[in-house]
Parts: C-alpha cells; structure tokens; sequence
C-alpha cells in the first residue's frame, strides 16, 4: 500500500480502484497488539477511512 491507500502490485505499481485501509491496510502493531488498549485499531480504521473517503471524493489529494 501507498500514502494514498492504493493496494500496490508485486511490482509495487497500484492496481486501479483498488484501495485498503484498517486491518486490511497492514498490521500497525504487527505481533505486539496491545490488550489493554481497548480500541486502538478501531481509531485507525476510522481515521484512514475518512481519509480515504476525503481523497476519493476529491476534497483532498
């Protein structure tokens, strides 16, 4: 995946109208998910989302 949340090919092209974010974007804490933190991937889901939404509805490149 890119900065623009684009899935990226084998040879790291993006694939046209293809996009990923959340857990499907990449593990943010890899193996090391902290339990305690009631949460943590919720807000990061939410916050690439919007994000996402916001580039593809044209209000932000």
């Amino acid at each position: 995946m890119n900065n623009k949340s684009q899935v990226l090919d084998e040879s790291y092209q993006p694939i046209p109208n293809l996009y990923a974010s959340g857990n499907a974007s990449g593990p943010m804490l890899a193996d090391t998910y902290p339990h305690h933190i009631a949460g943590v991937n919720t807000g990061r889901g939410l916050t690439f989302g919007y994000l996402l939404g916001r580039r593809l509805a044209g209000i932000e490149e």
